[in-house]
């Protein structure tokens, strides 16, 4: 089963709805005639969603390689596919110049054989990299233009250099709005049927930050985590079950099926009438067909207990008092 972010993450840059003058401008791209390009943004505001829309999400493989300098080797990893070759700022560490200087250069001046087109590179959490190793790069993609082009990934354009600015093209990639995250998210909620309160979305909505990707992933935990407690909770009304089919009162049976009551109502907020409906159906169904006044008796009951549960206080006390109505009436069937 696809994770809600999979399923409704754009595949192209024609599903692209929030950010349509940047995807109209890398339409117009040759994808083999690339410009040096620089994406900017805030975190989750949709730069790798562009990129990838932009490039495709074919498979990539990660690759370990070594550089050596005077005193060390310096292992670090690249990922590439058919179109590109990714590297992260972030894992470069302190040896990003070396990195830089060596394994980049070199791959930069030398040329693709195979079908003579130009190299995509690209460098995330570009905003971590020194102004010293700026100004290398700088030097290799005026160099090495016509061999590879950077694509550069940045939360902030402030520390990185003019001239760098001056060989890219700038695209500033916005948060999207507060009313296009809600959007987008009833959008899932409904075509998902996830049961949500007003209460709980506005809360998602507080600590998103304005980043779709972090509102889509809270709700799919939030489905997720109601899922699996639906699921234990059903365990639990099968085990209320058992006890009433037992038939027997007992201070045993009056302290789980309280217990159980107790976490229902108390800790997982769940409504008393729902409660004793789930226990009314799988009573109903463990029921001899041919005994139709035992459905009669045991359906007002259940009515009976249901609209005291509507008018008045004590929840726990009234469903006990139902359940062991239950037992009374399945002791003299």
């Amino acid at each position: 089963m696809a994770l809600l972010f999979d399923k409704y993450r754009p595949k192209n840059l024609d599903e692209i709805k929030y950010h349509k003058d940047i995807s109209n401008i890398l339409k117009s791209f040759d994808i083999n005639n690339i410009p040096h390009i620089l994406m900017y943004g805030p975190n989750g505001s949709g730069k790798k969603t562009l990129l990838y829309s932009f490039l495709g999400y074919d498979k990539k493989t990660r690759v370990t390689r070594t550089i050596k300098t005077s005193s060390k080797e310096i292992p670090f990893t690249i990922y590439r596919n058919s179109k590109f070759i990714e590297l992260d700022i972030k894992e470069m560490g302190m040896y990003c110049k070396f990195i830089i200087r060596d394994f980049l250069k070199k791959l930069a001046e030398t040329k693709q054989v195979s079908n003579n087109l130009p190299k995509i590179i690209i460098l995330h959490h570009f905003e971590l990299l020194s102004i010293e190793s700026q100004f290398i790069l700088n030097k290799i993609l005026e160099s090495y233009s016509t061999n590879c082009k950077f694509i550069l990934i940045s939360n902030t354009i402030n520390n990185i250099i003019v001239s760098l600015r001056s060989n890219c093209i700038c695209m500033r990639i916005n948060s999207p709005s507060e009313e296009d995250i809600r959007t987008e998210l009833l959008k899932i909620i409904d075509e998902n049927k996830i049961d949500i309160s007003t209460n709980q979305l506005a809360q998602l909505m507080n600590t998103n930050y304005r980043n779709l990707k972090t509102s889509i992933l809270q709700l799919e935990i939030f489905s997720l985590l109601k899922s699996q407690k639906m699921s234990i909770n059903e365990k639990k009304i099968q085990d209320i079950l058992k006890l009433i089919l037992k038939k027997r009162i007992t201070l045993t049976t009056v302290s789980k099926i309280t217990s159980y009551l107790y976490e229902f109502i108390m800790d997982n907020n769940i409504s008393s009438n729902k409660i004793l409906l789930d226990i009314y159906y799988l009573i109903i169904e463990h029921l001899d067909k041919n005994k139709i006044e035992k459905y009669i008796e045991i359906t007002e009951i259940t009515s009976k207990y249901d609209i005291r549960l509507i008018q008045g206080s004590k929840d726990i006390m009234h469903i006990q008092a139902y359940i062991f109505n239950i037992i009374s009436i399945l002791n003299n069937i």
